[in-house]
């Protein structure tokens, strides 16, 4: 495999940038490969509540939907909490704990299971797990390389460039950047401007883009939906 082997762990530059849908279209694709592919979101907050009022994560329903895998949601997503907030602080709330061994169990089965793992993760790379660790400490536990997924909106070169700096603080391989446009309105010299920018103080290279979709919010996409994405294609071609 060209860019990566056991798989990527999906971080972004902040929160609500896109990481769910394209870790979920990467895994739809690498399926349709023939590619026992398997998906993991270690912690969701802002949980919604089922029927019975206990949380949900609607993000977890779509990567399980995507990479068509019949594991468990309370092993794909083993932690969950119901305050929109950082996971140390959601789980304060709760007079709860992050159960780092929970996590670290979780992603061990699912990677025994699988060929691949593209796990995705919980808002950006500095934010709080829990009272030690940030999202970059629990990637660097899992050991997977790192996919990048930046906005093409105005800010984007700053955070862009905080987050790879970070990343690589870690001595973490990353594979390249994931252009989404994860809102409307974006003007192209803008969007032009940011990714040559970004690409140009990074040296990294762009392994797939995304242009503005609205969210799939009362149901599951599609096959023919979730065909329909720029480079998608393309980026898993380099990736078997």
């Amino acid at each position: 495999m060209a860019w990566w082997s056991r798989g990527v762990f999906v971080t972004g530059t902040d929160t609500g940038v896109g990481k769910t849908v394209i870790a979920g279209l990467l895994a739809r694709e690498l399926s349709l490969r023939g590619i026992y592919v398997g998906v993991m979101k270690p912690i969701a907050c802002g949980c919604d509540a089922d029927s019975s009022g206990l949380p949900f994560s609607p993000d977890t329903v779509f990567l399980k939907h995507c990479a068509r895998v019949e594991d468990p949601v309370e092993l794909i997503t083993p932690l969950l909490f119901r305050d929109p907030l950082a996971p140390s602080s959601a789980a304060r709330n709760e007079s709860r704990t992050v159960d780092r061994a929970l996590l670290l169990s979780s992603w061990e089965a699912l990677k025994s299971r699988h060929e691949i793992m593209i796990v995705e993760g919980c808002g950006g790379w500095m934010v709080p797990v829990d009272e030690e660790w940030l999202v970059g400490d629990l990637a660097k536990a899992l050991g997977l390389p790192i996919l990048v997924v930046a906005r093409t909106a105005l800010g984007t070169i700053n955070h862009t460039l905080l987050t790879v700096h970070h990343v690589r603080s870690t001595r973490l391989e990353i594979v390249g950047l994931f252009f989404n446009e994860s809102g409307p309105g974006v003007d192209a010299k803008t969007r032009e401007s940011s990714c040559q920018e970004i690409t140009r103080w990074t040296r990294l290279r762009v392994v797939g883009s995304l242009p503005y979709m609205a969210k799939w919010a009362d149901r599951l996409p599609t096959d023919e939906e979730l065909s329909q994405v720029v480079r998608m294609k393309e980026v898993c071609d380099e990736a078997t």
